[in-house]
C-alpha cells in the first residue's frame, strides 16, 4: 500500500522545517533522505512515525484502514544496559502479535551470536546499533524508518546491512526510508533519492547521485 504524505508542515522556536510536504513512499522501495544538520532529517522521521505532531498538531495516520507497526530507529540506540541484547529485543518487541521476521535469521545476519546473551553496558557503540535495528526491524510491518543506520558499524557490517535491506525491501515489499549526512555510503541502496532545502523535499534523480553539490 502506497503511503501518501499531504501537506505536511512544522515549525520550531518560530522556523519553518517543513512548508506543504507532498510525497508518495511505495511498497518496496529504499527512500533517501539527505540534508545538513538542522535542516529537519530527524523530525522527519518523527512526523512520520507520529512521535511528533505535525504544524496543525496532528500526529500523521499513515495506516487509517489498515493499521500496521512502524520500526524505527532514530539517532543513538536507547537499550537497557543490564539487560542482554536478546532480551532488550523480547522487552520493546513483546507487544507484537507477530513479527514478518526471524530474530534467529537477523542475530545471524548481524553476527552477533557472540553477543546476543551479554549484558549491552558490555557492548561497543556498534553492537549496540545492531541490536537497535534489530528491534527497528522486528517492529516493521509495511514502514521502516531508520535514522543515520550504519553509526558505529565497520565496513563489514554495512555491506551486510545494505544487502539485509535490499532484502528486506524485494522480498517483504517493505518501504524503508534512511535519513543521513552521508550521500556516499548507502548510495547504491536507494530507489529514491531526497534533499532537504529551503523546507522542501527535493527529489534528486538517479544520474545526479554522484553530484558532489548536495551538501554544498
Amino acid at each position: 500500500m502506497t503511503i501518501e504524505i499531504r501537506s505536511l508542515s512544522k515549525k520550531m522556536n518560530n522556523h519553518v522545517l517543513f512548508d506543504n510536504l507532498n510525497f508518495d513512499l511505495n511498497p518496496g522501495k529504499i527512500y533517501g533522505v539527505l540534508g545538513k544538520n538542522g535542516t529537519g532529517k530527524t523530525t522527519l522521521l518523527k512526523l512520520l512515525s507520529g512521535l511528533e505532531p505535525d504544524e496543525n498538531n496532528q500526529t500523521m495516520k499513515l495506516f487509517p484502514d489498515d493499521y500496521s507497526p512502524i520500526g524505527i530507529h532514530i539517532e543513538s540506540p536507547k537499550l537497557y544496559p543490564f539487560l542482554s541484547g536478546k532480551k532488550n529485543i523480547r522487552l520493546f518487541t513483546s507487544d507484537l502479535p507477530k513479527s514478518n521476521y526471524d530474530l534467529d535469521f537477523l542475530i545471524e545476519e548481524f553476527q552477533l551470536q557472540n553477543f546476543i546473551d551479554k549484558k549491552v553496558k558490555t557492548y561497543s557503540l556498534g553492537t549496540k546499533q545492531k541490536i537497535s535495528l534489530i528491534i527497528a526491524i522486528m517492529m516493521a510491518g509495511k514502514f521502516l524508518l531508520l535514522d543515520e543506520p550504519t553509526n558505529g558499524l565497520d565496513d563489514d557490517s554495512i555491506h551486510v546491512f545494505k544487502s539485509l535491506l535490499l532484502s528486506l525491501s524485494s522480498k517483504h515489499g517493505l518501504i524503508i526510508l534512511i535519513a543521513t549526512h552521508d550521500k556516499d555510503e548507502l548510495i547504491e541502496t536507494f530507489d529514491q533519492l531526497f534533499y532537504i532545502r529551503n523546507g522542501s523535499l527535493e527529489k534528486v534523480e538517479l544520474s545526479e547521485r554522484k553530484v558532489t553539490e548536495l551538501n554544498t
